[in-house]
């Protein structure tokens, strides 16, 4: 085996420091004390330096799987929110209302078009409730905002509702007079 000493660098790994006996598990290895080009510092068994397996504390694999580092934050949760809905739409209807840009299939052209969450004030909706989602119709509003959008949807819908309530009525009402009509004649 290789004779490792310090100021040895093995990848992102240089020794700092002798090499020492450290219990790991039940048995007393020698281990080399590293420290990484970033500045962690790790005790690593000197095979794994000499053969290559062990390059650097692993800080370029997450930088690599890192694309934006805004997991956890509320637009990312909101983005896998609305994606997963739309997903989740068992009726065309309800995947038409729930529909999202292609673009925002990616977090980032998704940001890019909505932006950061202004404040903890604000929530995320659509200026109108009945279209779908887009870079024009959907941003962030004040709960107030967003309540007088949710409202004027109900509204509406209450309004068409009612509308086929009294025509119902009106139908009942007109049929009711035939028969009475066709009785009288």
């Amino acid at each position: 085996m290789q004779s490792i000493k310090k100021g040895d660098r093995f990848g992102d790994w240089e020794v700092y420091k002798e090499l020492y006996r450290k219990k790991i598990g039940d048995r007393l290895r020698l281990v080399a004390p590293c420290r990484c080009t970033c500045g962690a510092k790790r005790d690593v068994q000197p095979g794994t330096l000499v053969s290559g397996k062990s390059k650097s504390c692993g800080h370029a694999n997450a930088e690599a799987h890192k694309t934006h580092g805004m997991a956890g934050t509320p637009e990312y949760q909101l983005w896998g929110h609305l994606l997963s809905a739309y997903r989740r739409a068992k009726t065309p209807a309800l995947r038409r209302a729930r529909k999202v840009p292609e673009r925002w299939k990616s977090f980032e052209k998704f940001l890019e078009d909505v932006g950061r969450r202004p404040s903890k004030e604000h929530v995320f909706g659509r200026k109108e409730p009945n279209e779908p989602h887009s870079k024009t119709n959907s941003g962030w509003m004040t709960h107030s905002g967003h309540n007088r959008v949710v409202w004027k949807k109900k509204r509406k819908e209450n309004a068409e509702v009612l509308g086929k309530h009294l025509e119902r009525k009106e139908g009942n009402r007109n049929r009711r007079e035939g028969r009475e009509d066709a009785r009288d004649g």
